[in-house]
Parts: C-alpha cells; structure tokens; sequence
C-alpha cells in the first residue's frame, strides 16, 4: 500500500536536513565564486536591491526552510552587504566552530540571542542588514496569536519589534531548491513605521505559509510549530 502523504513528507524532510548538514560541513572552505553558483536565481531581487539604494535600514526574516544556512552567505556576497542574524551557539563546539568559519568568511555575523538588542541596533545604525528566523513557536508573551490553518498559534514579534524601533523595512526572504540549484526569493518589503506590530508579525507568518505550501517537504517540521497550544500532541 502507498504510504501517507504526511509519511513521504516526513522522510523527505530528514533526508533534507542530513543533506544540508552535510554539504554544510563539505562546504565549510568553499570560495566565494562556488558558492554564488549554486544559487541560479534571485527572485524579486529588486525589493532588497531598492533598499540598499536608499540606505534604508534592513530586517530581513526567513524560516528554517530550504537549505537556510546558506542563505544569508549568498546575500552578503551578491550584494556587497554585511549581515548579522539572531541565534544561539550550537552545542556541538566543533559543529559550532564550522558554523562560525563558515558564516564569518562571507560577512555574516552571529549575534546572541540573548541580549541581542543593542547589537543589533547598533548593526541597522552602522548601516548592516538584520537576519530573524521568525518561524519557530514562541513564548506567548513574545508573540502574537493567530490562526493557522484552523489552530491557535504564536509568532514571534521579535522582528517587528527590531524593525519598528528603528524606523526600519521588514523585508522576507527564503530560499529553496529549483532544478539546477538553488532559488531565493524576496517578498515585498513593509515599512514598519507604517504597519502594527501584529500586522508585521501577521505578515511574517502569511509569507511563511505561502512558502510552506510552495513544497511543504522543504519546511523543518520538527520544530514543533504548535507546540505552546498543543503541546501535549507532540
């Protein structure tokens, strides 16, 4: 009999994840030159592009969706920009080092989660992009509640509230696998003085999802996404 359509996503979706581990690691010395080759197209690159004409200050956000490590390296090299994203060091001290090396060879800085704020103001104020992943479940007072796909659940506010205080753009950006390599795609950015922060957080989730229903098999589901709800389910 086949197997559920769930089950053949779930395989998909570690046999992913091993992948992207691993060419992590393979790729750890790659050049700069290699590792723009592997990215074949740049969608809706003018969003970003329109940004960093004017000198705007840049919160970009994405999900642990497609291969996302590579994600913000691509970024800075195409664009000439530097980035810092939001996170925590791995427990793994030897995976970590590879991270760190791997990340600071093509301008990407990782700021600590903890206590990120002054960093990260003083990044968007040195004229540096921001990078969130804004995917995971969060704690209910960092967050706003939604509905999603007809279950209660939170989103972080974390990046709306970067991007509000100072006076910045929320700009989304994923990228996943085409036939030759790999796509990124920007979404349109919002000017967050103009929006809510539920609205920027609400805009954060719809995007998301979008991507989530492009390929679901790219989307890390091990996350537990419901789980401040729904715990006992997982």
């Amino acid at each position: 009999t086949q197997a559920p359509k769930s089950i053949e996503i779930t395989k998909q979706v570690y046999k992913k994840f091993a992948f992207y581990i691993l060419s992590m690691v393979k790729n750890q010395n790659i050049s700069q030159e290699k590792l723009l080759k592997q990215i074949k197209l740049f969608k809706n690159e003018e969003y970003l592009q329109d940004l960093l004409s004017a000198n705007a200050k840049i919160v970009f956000t994405t999900a642990h969706y497609g291969y996302w490590e590579i994600l913000p390296s691509a970024v800075a090299i195409k664009y000439n920009c530097k980035i810092n994203i939001i996170g925590r060091a791995l427990e793994s001290a030897k995976i970590n080092a590879i991270l760190t090396k791997y990340r600071e060879n093509f301008g990407v800085k990782l700021i600590e989660k903890t206590n990120a704020l002054r960093p990260m103001i003083k990044a968007l104020n040195n004229n540096e992009l921001v990078g969130i992943v804004s995917d995971q479940d969060a704690h209910i007072k960092e967050s706003s509640e939604f509905i999603l796909y007809g279950r209660k659940v939170t989103q972080s506010n974390a990046a709306s509230l970067i991007a509000k205080r100072c006076d910045a753009y929320l700009l989304p950006v994923y990228i996943y696998e085409i036939s030759d390599g790999y796509c990124i795609e920007f979404f349109k950015p919002l000017k967050a003085s103009e929006k809510t922060i539920e609205e920027l957080s609400f805009y954060q989730l719809e995007c998301t999802k979008k991507m989530w229903e492009k390929n679901p098999s790219e989307y890390f589901w091990f996350h537990k996404r419901f789980k401040t709800f729904y715990g006992d389910e997982y």
